[in-house]
């Protein structure tokens, strides 16, 4: 019976980085119609998780050492470009560097606090709190996706929450202000602004922020507001002299220190994530969101 030699090509995502498997092996012709169907998602998982498979077929796989040198590594990098982004913009300014750590394993976040870290960002509720029951109490994490009011008295409890940097509203800030313990330092806070107008981003109108920050801070004394908080438009060539979206938020708190007499370096302002850290500092941000170019491309939340 005629042999058909195929070449199989198997790529599988592994700690965020592209590993491939190249091997060849020969099938009889009367099956090949069915090896689609044969090569089904469990089939290729066996290939992945199994040593000896890797190897016999020279499947490269590194180690758990190797991935968190790397990260280690890159978070040095980071952390040496903002040094670099403050010095060529001549800011006295301290420059918080936020790890977002969402999809992220615990051991590899461990490490990078170890390493000195000490700020984490994650986007999801229940994520926070799993990682917060096993990981170090002296870390200190930020929560920075889209907060629900139903998850406010689950994120609340977390001992050692230090930021929330989306409030949106006027009605979540009082439902933190409520939840918050008393018996705790207040919880501080970023008020975000959609800056961009994109109607898939949360965040106040820019027009509204003299009229909602007033109220937040009115209505909330267990709280701390600290300044604003952008996403921004995604550009991918951005001019060094013009961002839209940094210039609003830059404006945003010039009202805010006027209309309210807040001393102007009392407020911070939260922008510039990997793509565009740099160029946010350059424009005044203290608090930027670095997630991929320090951990590797986050995976896809299931």
């Amino acid at each position: 019976m005629q042999k058909l030699a195929t070449l199989v090509k198997i790529e599988k995502i592994l700690i965020n980085k592209t590993y491939r498997l190249n091997f060849n092996f020969s099938i009889n012709s009367s099956i090949h119609s069915s090896i689609n169907t044969s090569f089904n998602s469990s089939f290729l998982r066996f290939f992945s998780n199994s040593h000896k498979m890797a190897t016999e077929t020279n499947l490269i796989i590194p180690t758990l050492e190797e991935e968190i040198k790397d990260t280690l590594n890159s978070l040095e990098e980071v952390k040496q470009k903002i040094e670099i982004a403050k010095q060529q913009a001549n800011l006295n300014q301290n420059c918080r560097l936020v790890a977002v750590s969402k999809t992220k394993s615990s051991l590899l976040i461990k490490s990078c606090f170890e390493a000195g870290q000490l700020h984490f960002g994650e986007n999801y509720v229940q994520e926070l709190i799993e990682k917060a029951a096993q990981l170090p109490k002296e870390i200190k994490w930020h929560f920075i996706g889209h907060l629900q009011s139903k998850k406010i008295k689950s994120i609340c409890a977390i001992e050692n929450l230090d930021f929330i940097e989306t409030v949106d509203s006027v009605k979540l800030a009082i439902e933190l202000n409520k939840r918050w313990p008393t018996s705790r330092p207040p919880l501080k806070y970023f008020i975000q602004i959609n800056t961009s107008g994109e109607q898939s981003k949360s965040g106040i109108s820019p027009s509204e922020v003299v009229e909602t920050t007033r109220s937040i801070i009115n209505s909330t004394p267990n709280l701390k507001f600290c300044g604003f908080m952008t996403i921004g438009e995604f550009i991918a060539n951005p001019d060094p002299n013009h961002q839209p979206d940094f210039e609003c938020l830059v404006n945003c708190k010039e009202r805010i220190c006027n209309e309210l007499n807040i001393p102007f370096q009392q407020l911070e302002l939260s922008m510039g994530m990997s793509h565009d850290f740099e160029l946010a500092i350059k424009f005044g941000s203290t608090n930027v969101r670095v997630g991929s170019l320090i951990f590797g491309e986050r995976k896809k939340k299931q």
